[in-house]
């Protein structure tokens, strides 16, 4: 099989946006406001906070980790199911669906804390700047979007206001979904093999069921006799 794969990227390297400044002179650390809702994302990379890191991030971010773990749920299933189980071990190896039960990894925030290392993070602390808001809408569905400029970079966070009014980090999402697209291609190959392998499976079925029924006439015939 020509599985599609690469090995689960451990380290989302767009979290590293941050390590060129610091807060410290940013006040506010109410998160229904976008500065402060910034200033704790910023915090929470700066402590190693996981789980505050994945609070901090949009609906849609997190909606990317719910899918990647149906995928591997689902690729766990089809190896179960299709491969001879010799080859369990090395297909989930391969796929990276053995941080199932390895890691006991049963939701998206689960998920998200074994790729992230926060370990590979440097924030610099040799300066203090700030952020200011250089753009605010709101998009089609509703939702108010304000683009947050660091003083000092001129890096950009994209900051949505959500339904509980607190505000999270949307800039991430293409970075997420490069990151955990190898799993959707590994499901993808998995399912034409799996498919390739029901058709072959259909066939022999239909080939064994007509085996009986011939044997069954012969059976009939010669009774009669």
């Amino acid at each position: 099989m020509n599985m599609l794969y690469k090995p689960l990227i451990a380290i989302f390297s767009a979290l590293l946006l941050a390590s060129t400044f610091s807060c410290n002179t940013i006040r506010s650390t109410n998160p229904e406001t976008p500065v402060g809702a910034y200033t704790l994302f910023i915090e929470a990379l700066k402590n190693k906070n996981t789980a505050e890191i994945w609070n901090g991030i949009d609906a849609s971010s997190k909606i990317l980790f719910r899918d990647a773990l149906a995928s591997l749920i689902r690729m766990d299933r089809i190896i179960e199911t299709y491969f001879d189980p010799v080859e369990h071990k090395y297909m989930r190896e391969r796929t990276g669906t053995h941080i199932l039960k390895e890691h006991d990894i049963t939701t998206p925030a689960q998920l998200f804390e074994f790729l992230y290392q926060p370990d590979a993070l440097v924030i610099r602390k040799d300066e203090e700047v700030g952020a200011e808001i250089s753009d605010d809408i709101v998009d089609a569905n509703n939702k108010r979007i304000v683009t947050l400029v660091t003083k000092a970079s001129g890096q950009q966070f994209v900051m949505m206001q959500e339904s509980d009014s607190v505000w999270r980090n949307a800039g991430l999402r293409n970075v997420f979904q490069a990151c955990l697209s190898p799993i959707a291609q590994s499901e993808a190959a998995m399912r034409e093999y799996a498919k390739g392998n029901f058709d072959a499976e259909i066939e022999r079925r239909r080939e064994v069921i007509a085996y009986f029924r011939v044997q069954e006439e012969v059976i009939k015939q010669s009774a009669q006799k």
